[in-house]
């Protein structure tokens, strides 16, 4: 089975100077105290995790050429930074350095699980040219600091989040250093301005076999994932059905499923903003599902002759009616080949924002480190790059909508969502933005 078009759990990728001023030391909150020194052998460990990635990235990264870097030179400089570094968590930075030139939205090191998790309580994202505050958790200390929904984030522990780098800088300070604060400054609808300081809360994991994690906690933390990740679906009328799918890590059953209940509807509106993407046989199935012929979506580029993605054709079950996409910008990999792939063939209006244009196919590679731990780790390299029917590729360009239609601050901190509601009268029918940003709303992960 050919692989998915994997989309990190952890966000979304897109290297650049971030990591290089943590190397530095110049990204100005960032504090040594927070952490102990390195050890001789966390050391040792560090530089066999980069020995590992190199030989996965020399094996399979899909252009051999490596996008120009010099792959001997750039590692042996990663080497001296984790002579240098002073903890181990800077020392894990230096191999995700290494991976930096390829500027691969699909490639990237997956650091050893640690023995604590730090919940935030609080989600962000990129709407149009800014970054605001999506989802506050109740009870948290984010909501009793006075965070809202629809504040703008000026910056994030001196960082401007923006399109350009929004995967990076949750890279930097979820992944690779999780901090003991997040210090925001904070832009409020009224356009007033404000600094808060937001303590996360710490739990602690126990990391005893291969995975990481405690099989049973792992189990438990499984379900209450794909508790949050499922299709929700709503209907209008008897005229409109909307879906609301936040992955395509899902099985083809799932869309044979929603076509079948759907059949009866005029008009179709699939939400997948925020989805980050998934299963390659998923997406072949979804557009084969909306389409009346077989239509290849692509030709990948890779190392060996590979053959085009080709959709089938559900023929008289495929579903005929009028068809809407919502996307946005976080709205990547298999969703943004769905979403172009409409609107090449004319199937659906697409609206919303400028997807994240991050469009390779990958494979994760796992290793383990430790002696007595055995703690799990691994890479994602992209093992192809995707050519559209029209020659172009969707990485690092994304999907500019067919109508651009944004929510403004005051919609998100009043739980608005016109962008839907203005799919919903596209569609044929009616339903309000207050009506529509109660359709689908933000859930946590349960501990």
């Amino acid at each position: 089975m050919r692989e998915g078009l994997h989309e990190s759990p952890l966000l979304r990728i897109v290297y650049g100077a971030i990591l290089v001023l943590y190397l530095q030391g110049s990204i100005g909150r960032i504090c040594l105290a927070q952490e102990a020194p390195i050890s001789s052998l966390e050391r040792s460990i560090v530089d066999t995790m980069l020995k590992d990635v190199k030989a996965d990235i020399k094996s399979n990264y899909y252009d051999p050429k490596f996008h120009g870097m010099d792959l001997d030179q750039r590692f042996n400089e990663a080497k001296e930074h984790i002579k240098s570094a002073k903890t181990y968590n800077q020392a894990i930075a230096a191999v995700a350095w290494a991976l930096l030139p390829l500027n691969d939205s699909h490639t990237f090191l997956l650091p050893p699980r640690r023995t604590y998790k730090m919940l935030y309580g609080y989600q962000f994202a990129v709407v149009g040219d800014g970054c605001y505050v999506t989802a506050v958790e109740p009870e948290t200390d984010a909501e009793k600091k006075g965070l809202r929904v629809g504040d703008r984030i000026v910056t994030l522990n001196k960082v401007t989040p923006n399109r350009g780098n929004l995967w990076e800088v949750n890279y930097l300070f979820r992944v690779l250093r999780p901090q003991a604060a997040d210090e925001l400054v904070l832009r409020s609808p009224d356009g007033t301005e404000r600094t808060l300081v937001i303590n996360p809360k710490v739990t602690s994991e126990r990391v005893i076999n291969y995975l990481g994690i405690d099989y049973w906690d792992l189990i438990r933390e499984s379900q209450s994932y794909s508790h949050l990740m499922r299709r929700r679906s709503f209907t209008v009328g008897d005229s409109v059905i909307i879906w609301n799918l936040p992955t395509f890590a899902v099985d083809e059953k799932a869309i044979d499923e929603m076509m079948g209940q759907s059949s009866k509807y005029p008009a179709m509106i699939l939400d997948l903003r925020g989805d980050g993407g998934g299963s390659v046989n998923t997406l072949l199935r979804l557009v084969g599902s909306v389409i009346d012929h077989d239509l290849t979506l692509g030709t990948p580029v890779v190392r060996k002759t590979s053959p085009p993605l080709l959709a089938k054709s559900r023929g008289d079950k495929a579903y005929r009616g009028k068809l809407i996409v919502l996307v946005n910008n976080g709205s990547a990999s298999a969703s943004e080949l769905f979403a172009r792939t409409m609107q090449l063939q004319k199937r659906a209006i697409i609206v919303g924002d400028v997807t994240a244009g991050k469009v390779m196919e990958a494979r994760y590679h796992f290793h383990t480190v430790g002696l007595d731990s055995g703690q799990g780790y691994g890479v994602m390299i992209s093992e192809a790059d995707l050519l559209m029917p029209d020659g172009k590729s969707l990485e690092h360009m994304g999907v500019t909508p067919d109508e651009l239609n944004l929510p403004v601050a005051k919609d998100m901190a009043a739980n608005r969502d016109p962008v839907l509601s203005y799919a919903v009268h596209l569609a044929g029918g009616e339903l309000s933005p207050e009506d529509a940003g109660k359709l689908f709303p933000i859930e946590w992960l349960k501990e």
